[in-house]
């Protein structure tokens, strides 16, 4: 790519970035940081702020500092990547909806559960609105609800959402399949 289409076009840019997603696969984070930090500074200035690859890499970046630690920086990223998926892809979209779960979970680690239960409320009903009510990822997303009710020692909510989950989980997929066994 480099040769033919130049360092510059996106098409180039994006090989980086796959290499900044495999140096972090191997643990090098802060390798990965820098390259990712050079993929988004290079996307920005030959795509636009809005393109949906350079919010991608925004992504992955805040992903990143969740994995080394970096809860802060992490929240901060992910409420401008969520903000961002939001306005152009809508809040229906599966990218939108991925970082709005992983916003959730850094709200949990933050021990702050109730911006982690209206997440994850958020995310249940745009769930059902364009998956359905018996989606697997809606009741995964109920199931991550009640375990936030049990954080917070609301353990009849927290049952009661366990109940109503697990009897749809066996309708729909049988006392046998894996979710029904968690």
């Amino acid at each position: 790519y480099h040769s033919r289409l130049g360092p510059n076009h996106p098409e180039t840019i994006w090989i980086y970035f796959e290499k900044a997603l495999i140096t972090k696969k191997l643990g090098q984070y802060d390798k990965a940081l820098t390259f990712m930090e050079d993929t988004i500074n290079s996307l920005s200035n030959e795509v636009g702020n809005n393109h949906i690859n350079l919010i991608r890499a925004k992504y992955e970046k805040a992903i990143l500092f969740k994995e080394k630690g970096e809860i802060a920086k992490a929240e901060k990223q992910l409420k401008q990547v969520s903000e961002q998926y939001s306005r152009i892809l809508k809040d229906h979209h599966p990218d939108t909806l991925a970082a709005f779960s992983a916003l959730a979970t850094v709200y949990e680690t933050r021990t702050r559960y109730a911006e982690a239960v209206e997440m994850y409320q958020k995310i249940e009903k745009l769930q059902a609105e364009a998956l359905g009510p018996s989606a697997p990822q809606r009741l995964q997303t109920i199931n991550l609800l009640a375990d936030i009710y049990r954080l917070q020692a609301r353990y009849p909510e927290a049952k009661k959402l366990l109940d109503e989950n697990l009897t749809k989980i066996t309708a729909q997929f049988g006392e046998n399949h894996h979710f029904a066994l968690l």
